[in-house]
């Protein structure tokens, strides 16, 4: 990845330790990640699934760490990169 995506990931992983309110207008409806926000969250994961470690494969899944169904907004602070298995078998939990 190239050294501005790296600072941005480094400023996501700071920021996800702060409390910060969230503009919900970004993201009210919207369901997926975008290529930007997926290639940060694969940075942010340094291309290793976050459940079970193993490398990703092409074809990993953005998922929601508070799923959409339930409210989760699409955003790079409630987003993960896993795995196919493990977002299968983690479903809308």
């Amino acid at each position: 990845m190239n050294d501005s995506l790296s600072d941005l990931a480094l400023r996501v992983l700071h920021n996800r330790t702060q409390v910060q309110p969230v503009d919900e207008s970004l993201s009210v409806s919207r369901r997926f990640f975008n290529d930007g926000e997926r290639a940060v969250l694969y940075e942010i994961a340094e291309g290793l699934c976050t459940e079970c470690g193993v490398a990703l494969p092409d074809g990993w899944h953005a998922d929601h760490l508070i799923p959409h169904v339930r409210g989760g907004l699409t955003l790079i602070d409630n987003g993960q990169a896993l795995c196919p298995p493990c977002n299968l078998r983690k479903g809308a939990r």
